[in-house]
């Protein structure tokens, strides 16, 4: 079967990481599959097989024009008989490019509680959910579910729960001198934060614990948008020396990192499933987590 999973913009995300997983093993069972992203953010995935981006930047203004013309010129080319979106300005904008040229099989994941969308991107999802532009909508937590009661009957008839799947974590035993390869002080219990660097996240929150925490260190795993605006705050409360920006790590690494850690820390403000929150129950650390429905 050919397949194409579409997903809004490349970067070290759990969407993007559920689409990678999911089309890895399109390909190991044999599929003609492709994983593309509308544009690229950072290169997580650049060496991938079959993997492609549409517009090299963020878009901007007339730039969205030129993403649909090529979307729409490489569904025709291709013609999958199924194409499964990840995130809403995927969700929203694919499955119609996708039904007009005639993809007979478009199903959307949704990845995120839906009162985090964008106003906009609610009313067009919610209206084109009605009208069978999916043909199927996948929720990935009952939380994510339960977040589309509102949507009419004709919208959430085509929508089932299927909970994100990970691989097993290869969880191995920290070798002499682990820590100091990250630039990690040995002996100091350390915090454990993975996740992109966005208000989502609320990263500001640790940095802000750090301050009542005098022996700690907090170790943050990704990359994004409010790096600088963490590291001034860290600086602002003096606890800049004790924070550690350790940029996007591989699922290897964050196995490592979960083995080096006193405490996994999860603060989101909001999740649909927390990838790695499951990954560090798999690794057996400890962890401290916000009280949201997901969690």
């Amino acid at each position: 079967m050919k397949i194409v999973q579409i997903v809004t913009q490349m970067e070290s995300g759990g969407a993007q990481r559920v689409a990678y997983l999911l089309h890895q093993a399109f390909c190991a069972r044999g599929h003609e599959a492709e994983l593309w992203f509308l544009y690229k953010k950072r290169p997580t995935y650049d060496n991938a097989r079959n993997v492609r981006v549409l517009f090299a930047r963020p878009p901007r203004g007339i730039d969205y024009l030129a993403i649909i013309c090529s979307l729409h010129s490489l569904l025709k080319q291709l013609q999958p008989e199924a194409v499964v979106t990840h995130t809403h300005y995927a969700n929203a904008l694919c499955n119609l490019v996708a039904q007009s040229c005639g993809v007979p099989r478009r199903i959307s994941v949704h990845h995120n509680p839906l009162p985090t969308y964008p106003h906009l991107v609610r009313l067009v999802e919610r209206f084109i959910g009605c009208l069978g532009t999916y043909t199927q909508s996948v929720a990935v937590s009952r939380s994510v579910e339960t977040s589309f009661s509102s949507h009419s009957k004709a919208y959430r008839q085509h929508m089932k729960c299927t909970y994100n799947g990970i691989p097993e974590l290869q969880c191995r035993p920290p070798g002499e001198g682990a820590r100091a390869r990250w630039g990690l002080p040995d002996a100091t219990p350390l915090i454990l934060n993975v996740g992109r660097l966005a208000k989502q996240k609320n990263q500001a929150l640790l940095i802000d614990a750090l301050v009542e925490l005098p022996g700690c260190h907090l170790a943050i795993a990704g990359e994004g948008e409010l790096r600088s605006e963490l590291a001034a705050c860290a600086k602002k409360r003096g606890v800049f020396e004790r924070v550690h920006f350790l940029g996007e790590v591989s699922s290897l690494d964050v196995s490592e990192l979960m083995s080096l850690c006193d405490v996994f820390a999860f603060p989101s403000l909001y999740e649909a499933m927390g990838l790695v929150l499951v990954e560090a129950m798999q690794a057996g650390v400890s962890i401290v987590a916000s009280d949201i429905p997901a969690t």
